[in-house]
């Protein structure tokens, strides 16, 4: 993975499997990482596999915008899709 995440690289390699080239390609880019990450959130929020929004809150998501996080199991629903 890209240099920030290569020392998580064990937490993703449990749940996410990618070719040898497209991790030498993250290790040489953070915008290649970015670009993975993003697409990982994405589907999770397209498949209802984010954090809610708190009850109460919307206003202030709409208003300011919100970062939903992924779910604790989102990837491991990836690796089912």
């Amino acid at each position: 993975m890209c240099r920030r995440l290569r020392s998580r690289r064990s937490l993703l390699e449990d749940e996410v499997e990618v070719s040898e080239d497209f991790a030498g390609r993250c290790e040489d880019s953070d915008d290649q990482l970015d670009a993975f990450v993003s697409a990982i959130v994405a589907w999770c929020l397209h498949t209802d596999r984010a954090d809610p929004i708190p009850q109460g809150l919307h206003w202030v998501a709409q208003r300011e915008g919100w970062i939903r996080l992924p779910l604790a199991d989102s990837l491991a629903a990836l690796t089912e899709a």
